[in-house]
């Protein structure tokens, strides 16, 4: 997965500071990533203190939402809760279709 620097819903914009994409950075790989970075507002800190927490950090077990939630506080929060809203938008959208092609 890529790791973001922005959430972007409904005209909100939050930005992540280098410490907290660090955090993040490590416990997507201990999630299973692979590969590993940012986009739209990424700056080179943002890569060097990923890079840095990657190279010095030991390889740990699968974060669950606990542990997400207590690293990443408020931004994975504010992400979690985007994500279901949106989830919810799209079966809202699927059904909205599917009503008005007769299925």
């Amino acid at each position: 997965g890529a790791t973001g620097t922005n959430l972007f819903k409904k005209g909100l914009e939050t930005g992540y500071p280098p410490e907290l994409m660090a955090k993040y950075a490590v416990l997507a790989r201990d999630a299973g990533a692979e590969i590993i970075g940012g986009c739209c507002g990424t700056t080179p800190q943002h890569i060097k203190a990923m890079a840095n927490a990657l190279n010095n950090t030991p390889k740990g077990s699968r974060p669950d939402k606990n542990m997400l939630e207590r690293e990443l506080g408020k931004a994975w929060k504010e992400l979690s809760l985007a994500q279901l809203s949106n989830d919810k938008q799209k079966r809202r959208n699927r059904r909205s279709v599917s009503k008005k092609r007769g299925f």
